[in-house]
């Protein structure tokens, strides 16, 4: 038996861990800091406590809180450039899965020769990169512990990953108090990312003992307090359940690697602007039934994760009880199908042959065709 199981950011996880940031800068010996964060965030009123956290050390910040969703090459580099003109020492990152893949990208270029996408692949940074502190304000991503970051290249309406090496960040402080009130809609598409972060980490080709334990762990705190999550954004004990979840699932696929829902999901946010959760719940289902028959037994543990009676069932009965649970979930949250999204059939050729150039392909249990690409497409419509 052989893996390997890399873990980047000191992580402080509890109520109140945010509040670490002010020590943490000062154990940094930071005296200039990027604050990156987006509208969403300010005006919900997470970010200036956190802001005069810093200052209270004597270090100067530098605020940029025009970060949008997936966000794009220019505003990364756009963004670098204001850092390198300061002079920033450190950063962090306030917000969902953009900010932070923004603040990675951000912290690339700040030690690293601009454009962005030459960095993209495994292990192209060469230079090592600033402190980063990450501070989610969702349970989907996990981007606070993974080595990764997702670019749109809005050019050629496509997502660029860049992975490995001077990626991540280098801590991370995981406060469930900030998800508190968390709008509906975003608590349920961070959290079917989250979902499908477990799920197709633990099909993976790529999986190991030790990012298994951490899928299964994940697939079974998120089906028991998503729902709960989404119905009372309040309900302290199931967002704290959820960012315990999406630790594990981000422990996991960060190791493990994805595979065909993320390899779809990409070019449905490239070219239909879909956020990345819908794009992912609508896919689910269909790609876990897809793989079913390449892996039975895994499958049959995702279900039992899932709270399925498995005992007697088929194969065959075991991945449409599972899939059928996932669609189930989808509807109590209000997520829709790819026809609700706008999603036009016309695009499905082109969506199948953007998704067959997607690195996380090669992870997946069974290798599609674009033929049956398309046809989980027409599924999922």
């Amino acid at each position: 038996m052989n893996f390997r199981f890399d873990l980047s950011p000191s992580i402080q996880f509890g109520d109140n861990s945010s509040k670490q940031v002010g020590e943490l800068i000062s154990l940094l010996h930071a005296k200039k800091v990027f604050c990156i964060y987006d509208p969403g965030v300010k005006a919900a009123g997470l970010v200036d406590g956190i802001i005069e956290q810093i200052r209270n050390t004597g270090a100067k910040v530098v605020a940029y809180g025009d970060v949008t969703s997936d966000p794009s090459s220019e505003i990364v580099e756009d963004a670098a450039r204001i850092g390198k003109k300061e002079e920033v020492d450190a950063l962090v990152a306030i917000g969902g899965g953009s900010a932070m893949d923004c603040a990675k990208a951000i912290n690339i270029l700040l030690t690293n020769d601009a454009p962005i996408f030459k960095y993209a692949g495994l292990n192209e940074v060469k230079r090592p990169v600033k402190p980063l502190i990450a501070i989610p304000t969702t349970s989907g991503t996990s981007s606070e512990v993974t080595a990764a970051t997702v670019i749109s290249d809005k050019k050629e309406k496509k997502k660029i990953v860049i992975l490995g090496r001077h990626v991540g960040p280098s801590h991370a402080l995981i406060d469930p108090l900030l998800t508190l009130g968390l709008p509906p809609a975003i608590t349920a598409a961070t959290g079917i990312d989250a979902l499908t972060h477990a799920i197709e980490s633990y099909t993976s080709v790529n999986a190991s003992p030790v990012t298994e334990v951490h899928s299964l762990k994940a697939i079974e705190l998120i089906v028991k307090n998503l729902p709960k999550a989404f119905e009372n954004g309040n309900d302290k004990k199931a967002r704290t359940q959820m960012m315990l979840a999406c630790l594990h699932a981000g422990f996991a696929f960060g190791n493990a690697d994805l595979g065909l829902v993320h390899t779809i999901a990409h070019p449905l946010g490239a070219l239909c602007g879909i956020s990345h959760g819908d794009a992912n719940a609508a896919m689910l289902p269909f790609v876990l039934a897809f793989n079913a028959d390449a892996v039975p037994e895994k499958t049959r543990d995702i279900a039992k994760a899932m709270g399925i009676e498995t005992k007697g069932k088929s194969d065959k009965e075991t991945a449409e009880l599972a899939a059928s649970k996932l669609k189930e979930l989808q509807c109590q949250i209000g997520l829709k199908s790819l026809k609700k999204l706008g999603v036009s059939p016309s695009l499905f050729d082109t969506l199948a042959e953007d998704a067959l150039k997607e690195g996380a392909l090669q992870f997946n249990p069974k290798k599609p065709t674009k033929k049956e690409i398309i046809s989980l497409l027409e599924m999922a419509f």
